[in-house]
């Protein structure tokens, strides 16, 4: 029940200020994001590599498709959703390639990070491994690979985009996550501003190629993840839990920090682009839900 309640909450946050009116139908949907928004490209690059894929096995895709569907859920996502309310196809991964993308395409890979490697790199930051990991930036080059077969001309790009919900899915949570547990969450916020900016550019270069609807999500409370939960469970005892939510407060402080200066960023930039509707979708909030 209680995960039924954040599953409809969350859509209805997606849903509610982007109901289509009799003179703006969207078209077609394009998607960027990580594990919540992927319904393919992960499987994809696994069998690229031979590797097995745990979205070719149930549970996956029991509830709904009753096989498994190349989604890290049981069922739906909220794309999904998405696209059934807008009578739109469910998205085809954008690495299936062999498929029509017309009416949207969905770049989202799991485990995908706003930031690249060369940042982390830079930053000698080591993160946990992952050679199917995509960052932001090679999901927007495979957006620009795809649009001469949508559009050939600028004014044709911005009529066609202009027409089309890009959502911009959950995806800062794994900048963080992949960084070692050992670094204080002082540090980790030190790192908040390079993974807002680089949100903010990507949705920038979006509304510059014509789009004027556009989904960003928020961090989600990631002191409720696992990780977080057992390696502070086992270190610190049950002192590091919040008694009210049972996650770990200095993480979810960490989100909230986040979501701040990834909203503010909203806000400059519908200050910029007054023409553009840009809808902040906020998850951390639903913890009173939990």
């Amino acid at each position: 029940m209680k995960r039924t309640t954040l599953i409809i909450l969350s859509l209805l946050l997606f849903l509610e200020p982007i109901q289509p009116t009799p003179s703006h139908k969207f078209n077609s949907i394009f998607s960027f994001g990580d594990s919540c928004t992927d319904t393919g490209n992960a499987n994809v690059l696994a069998k690229k590599r031979s590797w097995s894929s745990f979205t070719d096995n149930l549970p996956y895709g029991m509830t709904f498709f009753r096989r498994p569907s190349n989604r890290f859920c049981d069922g739906r996502l909220i794309v999904d959703f998405l696209a059934e309310e807008f009578g739109l196809p469910y998205l085809k991964p954008y690495l299936g390639k062999n498929e029509s993308f017309r009416q949207g395409a969905n770049f989202a890979v799991v485990g995908a990070t706003a930031l690249n490697d060369t940042f982390f790199k830079q930053h000698n930051i080591t993160t946990s491994k992952s050679p199917s990991r995509k960052s932001l930036s090679s999901q927007l080059q495979w957006f620009e690979e795809l649009k001469p077969s949508l559009c050939q001309t600028p004014k044709e790009c911005r009529d066609y985009f202009g027409r089309s919900l890009f959502i911009l899915g959950q995806i800062q949570g794994n900048d963080y996550f992949i960084m070692p547990s050992s670094l204080s969450v002082e540090r980790m916020m030190s790192y908040s501003s390079a993974i807002i900016q680089t949100i903010a550019r990507t949705i920038k270069e979006l509304i510059d190629q014509g789009a004027k609807t556009v989904v960003v999500a928020g961090n989600i409370p990631i002191g409720c993840l696992s990780k977080y939960l057992i390696i502070n469970g086992k270190s610190k005892g049950h002192s590091s839990y919040d008694p009210s939510t049972g996650c770990i407060e200095k993480y979810n402080r960490l989100s909230r920090h986040h979501n701040s200066l990834l909203l503010e960023a909203i806000k400059k930039l519908r200050i910029k682009y007054r023409d553009a509707k840009i809808i902040y979708a906020e998850f951390t909030n639903l913890l009173s839900t939990l």
